[in-house]
């Protein structure tokens, strides 16, 4: 006895294993295949697999908001922004070196102290009398090229004359000392070996000649 069919409530009857609307199916459609307000791969405006998207460029792509690696107005430093480091010597300011501003206040104080110095021996030999006024004077002399020599170091204009009277400064004190030591004289002594210490280093040397002075 054959069983009649149930009719389809849907209007339709499909095939063992298919499914309402899509042909071979079980109701989802198959790989590839755009279902209902699912536009297919690479339709309605949905790119294909492997194609670049919308709104995301490519790596190095111009024009994609992105530069590549090393383009201009991107992240990359202009040449030149920052400068290597610095190589060599820096250039000379042609500042006087402070050893030769200390020689030449040590000059004007040496001085100063032998012309009193001095004055005061030519008072006593005018009372006393005898020979002393002559080291009286050579004192003055000495003294007043030691000021003078300070005068002529400061602008850089010659330091010879400077040199050559504390050297001569350092014998005749020594020669003093021999006779009658005095702690004074010690003292000019230690300022006059500082002037010639001074004067004949490497930066007092260049320095005068920088000037156009004269030097040793």
């Amino acid at each position: 006895m054959t069983t009649p069919q149930s009719p389809d409530p849907y209007g339709q009857n499909p095939q063992t294993g298919g499914n309402p609307g899509y042909p071979g199916g079980s109701g989802y459609p198959p790989p590839g295949a755009g279902g209902p307000g699912y536009p297919a791969p690479g339709a309605g405006g949905y790119p294909a697999a492997g194609a670049p998207g919308q709104g995301y460029p490519t790596a190095g792509a111009p024009g994609a908001g992105y530069p590549a690696p090393g383009a201009p107005g991107g992240y990359s430093a202009p040449p030149g922004a920052y400068p290597g480091p610095a190589t060599g010597m820096p250039a000379a300011t042609g500042q006087r070196p402070s050893t030769v501003t200390t020689a030449a206040v040590l000059a004007f104080v040496i001085g100063g102290l032998m012309i009193i110095g001095m004055l005061v021996v030519l008072s006593v030999s005018n009372i006393i009398g005898g020979s002393y006024w002559i080291f009286a004077i050579l004192g003055l002399i000495v003294a007043a090229a030691m000021i003078y020599g300070g005068v002529q170091l400061l602008p850089g204009k010659d330091s010879r004359i400077i040199v050559i009277g504390a050297g001569l400064i350092v014998v005749v004190q020594i020669i003093n000392m021999l006779s009658y030591f005095v702690a004074t004289q010690l003292i000019v002594v230690v300022m006059a070996v500082l002037i010639i210490v001074f004067c004949l280093q490497p930066a007092g040397k260049d320095w005068v000649r920088s000037k156009g002075g004269t030097t040793f």
